[in-house]
């Protein structure tokens, strides 16, 4: 599922500076993607992108730094259904 959201993320032509995965107690899991993203359109664009992502429950972007600074630095933050695959 990390291919999958990095590829969308890639394929909006945004930035990844980081990513962190963490599991949920639910069993879900949380993906904190940190992006680049030049204006709003790029950030409704790579929302819209990963909510197409098989598994993708929930997006949300928060930005980090003043809103009106290019570009801005913020995490895109995306809660994925619990994964079935033994790793």
């Amino acid at each position: 599922m990390l291919a999958a959201m990095s590829k969308a993320i890639g394929q909006a032509g945004i930035n990844i500076a980081g990513v962190v995965l963490k599991k949920l107690p639910e069993g879900t899991g949380l993906a904190s993607f940190e992006v680049l993203v030049s204006t709003r359109e790029d950030m409704d664009r790579v929302i819209s992108a990963v909510k197409l992502v098989k598994g993708v429950l929930k997006v949300k972007f928060d930005e980090i730094r003043n809103p009106t600074r290019t570009p801005l630095l913020g995490h895109l933050l995306i809660i994925s259904a619990p994964c079935t695959r033994n790793l």
